[in-house]
């Protein structure tokens, strides 16, 4: 089970990379929704991670989490919700400028590949 767990993480932090990878096309609003469905990936890692039993004890169990990365991905996603949210809000304004829409999104890619630069990974 608790490798099931290692390699359900795996698995959505790299559908995540490819999904922050996938192009953007001239679409501005195709690249905020590309940014929020990477961030849902990432958040989806990162829940899994949170809810793993803490690493603080001699027994603790072979798969386990630090409190400090624990600490570390919620600040981050924090951060990347209110990126993604900023470039959807701004890609649904039929009054946006595109230019801020754009920057919006590119934002948020930005704060979502950080997230996911912090999930864990075993070797």
């Amino acid at each position: 089970m608790k490798r099931f767990l290692v390699l359900v993480v795996a698995a959505l932090a790299l559908a995540g990379c490819a999904v922050l990878s996938a192009p953007v096309g001239t679409d501005v609003q195709k690249g905020a929704y590309t940014a929020k469905v990477g961030f849902q990936g990432a958040l989806n890692a990162a829940v899994l991670y949170i809810e793993l039993p803490r690493c603080d004890k001699p027994t603790s169990p072979t798969v386990c989490s630090k409190q400090a990365v624990v600490d570390v991905l919620r600040k981050s996603l924090v951060a990347a919700d209110n990126a993604t949210q900023a470039a959807e809000d701004a890609a649904r304004s039929l009054s946006a400028d595109s230019t801020v829409v754009d920057a919006l999104t590119k934002a948020a890619q930005a704060s979502v590949s950080a997230l996911i630069a912090l999930l864990p990974r075993r070797t």
